[in-house]
């Protein structure tokens, strides 16, 4: 029997442990030439079977790190581009109360204001 097949009709239990017995012994064959295949890749790049276990632990960890952070990252950018950031919503704000300060003084320019107050300053002075 193989996962995925369907059970035959004459499996006693005791045919079906003598072939997870035999699925079992294949394991730890091929378990075995994993580990003997990592042994002979850690010698060819000059590190014996703890260093590369180490590692390759270490790398994998960095790995998961790294999908993490750009996890974070793309949800980030989606809120920016979404406008739904709080950052760029306070941004927002501050641009569009400035437009209207700008609008509703009627002057554009900070040589207009500059101006405007030398101005005032003189009729302060006259009166």
């Amino acid at each position: 029997y193989r996962f995925g097949t369907p059970l035959p009709a004459d499996a006693t239990l005791e045919v079906l442990e003598e072939q997870l017995a035999e699925v079992t012994e294949e394991e730890e064959l091929l378990r075995a030439k994993l580990k003997d295949l990592e042994h002979q890749l850690a010698q060819a790049c000059g590190a014996d079977g703890e260093d590369y276990s180490h590692r390759k632990s270490r790398l994998k960890s960095r790995v998961e790190d790294a999908a993490v952070m750009l996890r974070q990252l793309t949800q980030q950018r989606a809120q920016i581009l979404e406008g739904t950031d709080p950052e760029v919503q306070e941004e927002q704000r501050k641009r569009e109360e400035i437009r209207r300060f700008k609008t509703s003084a009627g002057y554009s320019t900070e040589e207009a204001i500059d101006l405007r107050i030398k101005e005032l300053e003189q009729q302060m002075y006259d009166v």
